[in-house]
């Protein structure tokens, strides 16, 4: 007990003997002389801080949920409507145009693959309507809408139909999807040397599978034309030009 009293005495002491000493504050300059006044930690009063106060616009209201109105709701389904109707008149011309753009690059790349093998093996190749990839019968069609499909042989009679004995190199699917491709004859035949037969036609015309036409039609409408050379060309419109 007198050990926790002795060591009590001693903090009492300690801490009077370090109020005893002044911290001196410097105020100002002047000729390179300070100013200075004593200040007791002890008995000084205590330092006030400023206090700060929420205005009315910074005080907090409530919790506000955010959304839309009904009125809001209803400007963005007008605009909305707006701009699906501007944007679907071309939005249609791109699809069939993309569609018609296909046939076209389809029968060409078979034209050309026709032309070559005529010149590359000497003899006559035929390319005709057919409903083959989607009747499996391989056989010559004796329409004139292309739309259904066609074949690509080689035509060793040379009559534009094919026989046993010829051999088929490409069966081409139905792009009826797309559009008409019409031509006045149900074949094309290329000879050795590259040239088109006489009696079969090569121009093809190509039009998209919508009923009611759109306003930039001659642009959608497209027409492969060949000369009796064989020099094929793909042309806007609804005729092949001079």
């Amino acid at each position: 007990m007198n050990t926790l009293k002795s060591q009590f005495n001693l903090i009492i002491g300690e801490i009077s003997r370090l109020s005893s000493n002044s911290i001196r504050l410097s105020v100002g300059r002047k000729d390179k002389q300070k100013n200075c006044r004593e200040f007791d930690p002890l008995n000084s009063p205590p330092i006030s801080m400023p206090t700060f106060r929420l205005s009315k616009a910074t005080r907090p209201t409530g919790h506000r949920h955010a959304g839309f109105t009904l009125i809001e709701a209803m400007v963005v389904l007008a605009i909305s409507a707006i701009l699906t109707a501007l944007a679907a008149p071309t939005m249609r011309n791109l699809i069939e145009s993309n569609s018609v753009s296909d046939s076209v690059e389809s029968l060409m790349g078979s034209i050309s693959l026709a032309r070559a093998e005529a010149i590359k093996r000497g003899v006559t190749v035929t390319i005709c309507a057919s409903e083959a990839a989607k009747t499996g019968v391989v056989a010559c069609g004796n329409s004139d809408a292309w739309s259904v499909g066609w074949l690509v042989f080689v035509d060793y009679s040379n009559d534009g139909s094919l026989a046993a004995t010829d051999t088929v190199l490409r069966v081409q699917g139905s792009f009826e999807k797309n559009g008409s491709i019409s031509n006045s004859k149900s074949y094309l035949s290329f000879k050795p040397t590259g040239t088109i037969g006489a009696v079969a036609s090569g121009t093809f015309a190509f039009a998209p599978a919508s009923a009611s036409k759109p306003p930039n039609e001659n642009e959608i409408v497209k027409v492969i034309c060949s000369s009796s050379g064989g020099r094929v060309r793909v042309v806007a419109g609804t005729g092949c030009s001079s």
